[in-house]
């Protein structure tokens, strides 16, 4: 796995819908994620097959975890300080 300083949140960069949703996510997290398609970063991460990148986003972060679809998004929101709940109500459901 690449060593990555902040969390890296890993998306299907020919995915309009993944695309759009990316744009809000970056405003929302600001430097504190950073956002990249698979199709530049996907080699970089030879634990994470193809199938996982076409099914889903995939949020790497500094430790080594790597989380799918929905948590990988509530996990990337959650380094913002406003938007800690959306993880907190996940995790209680």
């Amino acid at each position: 796995m690449a060593a990555i300083q902040k969390p890296l949140m890993i998306f299907d960069g020919d995915c309009n819908f993944c695309r759009y949703f990316i744009g809000l996510w970056e405003r929302a997290t600001g430097t504190l994620v950073d956002y990249a398609p698979s199709q530049e970063v996907g080699d970089d991460f030879p634990e994470i097959d193809n199938e996982r990148f076409d099914g889903s986003i995939q949020l790497v972060v500094p430790e080594g975890e790597v989380y799918e679809g929905a948590e990988a998004v509530f996990r990337a929101l959650a380094y913002a300080r406003n938007w800690r709940w959306p993880l907190w109500v996940y995790q209680k459901a």
